[in-house]
């Protein structure tokens, strides 16, 4: 499974008051950012959408527990926290993300599933974190298609009508998913 956050952002100018300001590639933005976790298949097993202000962390503990991944659960490196590892390795999976060089030897208490994470990230993580690319590619064919995940448009306003909006494009692409498997 593969977890990542895919900003949605309005025009700098727009009257939307539920749009937060976050950082989205190199410079600051205002928007939305829908979070997701992927399973085989491009399946996306749970999602939220929140202002891009909102750390993909707190939104990660909700959508762990709604997605029940098994195995490992790649993501980046905005997601490397202690009590995410706990909360992953509470539902069946190890999280692996990417460590800074010194990782797990400051004089903090370290949790056992980030330290473990750590030393699977020592013996085989780069190799494995190759596959996190896949979360890349799915939101990419989610827009990659007429009627797909593509920017928002300026009447789709609104944590409320962004959700709806999204939704909506989340079922248009499952249903695609679904009819390509039973065409093979």
């Amino acid at each position: 499974s593969c977890m990542d956050g895919r900003a949605l952002t309005v025009g700098p100018y727009s009257q939307d008051r539920d749009a937060g300001k976050g950082w989205v590639s190199n410079h600051f933005a205002r928007g939305y950012k829908l979070h997701a976790i992927t399973k085989q298949r491009g399946k996306t097993a749970a999602w939220r959408v929140e202002p891009l202000n909102v750390s993909e962390k707190k939104v990660a503990a909700e959508l762990i527990p709604e997605a029940r991944p098994r195995g490992i659960l790649l993501a980046d490196g905005n997601y490397d926290s202690g009590p995410l590892y706990e909360l992953a390795q509470s539902s069946g999976a190890v999280l692996l993300t990417p460590f800074k060089k010194n990782a797990g030897r400051g004089h903090r208490q370290q949790f056992p599933a980030r330290l473990s994470a750590i030393q699977m990230w020592k013996r085989k993580g780069k190799t494995l974190y190759k596959h996190r690319t896949d979360i890349e590619r799915r939101f990419s064919q989610q827009s990659s298609f007429g009627g797909g995940l593509a920017p928002l448009p300026p009447w789709v306003r609104g944590l409320r009508r962004v959700n709806q909006w999204v939704g909506t494009k989340l079922m248009i692409y499952h249903v695609r998913l679904a009819l390509r498997e039973e065409a093979a």
